[in-house]
């Protein structure tokens, strides 16, 4: 068969179609006589554009651990590591081959679910998967052990100190916070949407898992959507982090971005703008932290009138 050009330049399908095949039941009927029964639409495969000055357009394709994707039931990591083994049933992968020795022999490890997994859309070659697991445990204990799997990663203990320092400052808790308690909950009654108890238990964390990578890269996710006061107290704290550890360059900003969004209601008259903070220590010392942002279009504030 004839192989289709791609629209999109660069864009590989190659992996995206090899979990379709792998995760989905082939027989597509099967869908449609859930939805028959009553069962819930979810959603269960999701596409990212991402857009950046200095590369070209990217496309990532992410997909969520259901069983089959049929009755909502979760995947366990034995059954996404046997689609991933398919990738490449007669070599190795040095970053899979550690982060199932992690999963597997670690305390912690032992104790994360799988939450979603996500791959550049270009040649395997060059792309990486992205695993995204959930913790239930959110002590300092907890999260030093996770982002240093065990002791095989490397990071300095300033950068863990950092990390510890910023959970504390957006949450609004006391730096002499013991390592060994777990974090207080300040949970959102709107938040009844299906996956927000999936998506938000714990901490989540991201292992990235390039073809030739030995140990991955770990990232840090702070679930902001039940962890902490309303959205302008975590922002109000978030920005006086950033300013008091110099990177406060764009603080005001940040803060103006999200009053423009939040239109529809107060940002302390709740929470869920925010839906994670991320942190991940990289080779160059500097910390890559992010904000993941919803801007709570469908909230019914913005449909009241």
């Amino acid at each position: 068969m004839e192989k289709v050009p791609s629209v999109l330049p660069g864009v590989d399908f190659s992996w995206y179609r090899h979990f379709l095949r792998e995760l989905y039941n082939p027989d597509r009927s099967a869908y449609a006589k859930e939805l028959e029964q009553g069962e819930p639409p979810a959603t269960t495969l999701m596409h990212a554009v991402e857009y950046n000055k200095e590369k070209s357009f990217g496309l990532k394709s992410y997909f969520l651990p259901r069983k089959l994707f049929q009755g909502g039931d979760p995947a366990t990591s034995k059954e996404w590591d046997e689609a991933i083994i398919k990738l490449n049933p007669d070599g190795n992968h040095p970053g899979r081959d550690a982060l199932q020795h992690f999963l597997k022999n670690s305390p912690e490890g032992r104790l994360m679910k799988p939450n979603v997994m996500g791959m550049d859309d270009v040649k395997p070659s060059k792309s990486r998967l992205k695993m995204y697991f959930t913790s239930a445990h959110t002590c300092f204990n907890s999260v030093r052990e996770i982002m240093t799997m065990s002791g095989t990663r490397d990071i300095p203990e300033s950068s863990l100190q950092d990390l510890r320092s910023m959970i504390l400052a957006v949450l609004g808790l006391p730096s002499d916070f013991p390592e060994d308690v777990e974090i207080p909950v300040e949970g959102n009654a709107d938040n009844d949407w299906p996956d927000f108890a999936a998506l938000c238990e714990g901490f989540v964390y991201f292992f990235d898992i390039a073809p030739t990578s030995g140990t991955p890269d770990v990232k840090f996710y702070l679930t902001t959507r039940k962890y902490g006061a309303d959205d302008l107290t975590i922002a109000r704290n978030l920005t006086a982090w950033m300013r008091a550890h110099g990177r406060g360059v764009y603080a005001d900003q940040y803060m103006g971005m999200l009053e423009k969004l939040a239109v529809h209601r107060e940002l302390e008259n709740g929470k869920g703008m925010h839906a994670y903070i991320s942190y991940q220590c990289t080779k160059k010392g500097e910390p890559d932290i992010k904000s993941y942002i919803s801007p709570e279009l469908y909230h019914k504030a913005r449909y009241a009138a």
